[in-house]
């Protein structure tokens, strides 16, 4: 099981109108709810989308868990000169500025 308790955008910028930079960090937790066996998780890329638009992404380290077991893992990322198209920018833009990035699922 895998879920996200916090996240932040600690900075965004933009470059032109389409081009922007950011900075994000969330805590992770991985849990492995299975009595009986353990679970190895070789490989683990974990990307970041705004309006269906990949703007992230990080590759974790492999990992183990334990039957039963809970770990937590800060993961941060970093965007660097991402494009959007204009209406998606000015809508990200809008939503930096109002102090309230949307969330969606």
């Amino acid at each position: 099981m895998f879920d996200i308790p916090s996240a932040s955008l600690n900075a965004i910028y933009f470059d032109s109108p389409e081009y922007f930079n950011g900075d994000y960090t969330f805590i992770a937790n991985f849990s492995n709810p299975n009595r009986k066996i353990d679970v190895r998780f070789e490989y683990i890329d974990i990307e970041l989308y705004f309006s269906n638009r990949l703007i992230a992404t990080q590759a974790l380290h492999p990992f183990m868990q334990r039957r039963g077991e809970v770990g937590v893992t800060s993961v941060h990322l970093i965007s660097s000169l991402v494009y959007l198209p204009p209406d998606t920018a000015l809508e990200l833009r809008q939503q930096v500025q109002s102090n309230r990035v949307q969330q969606s699922r």
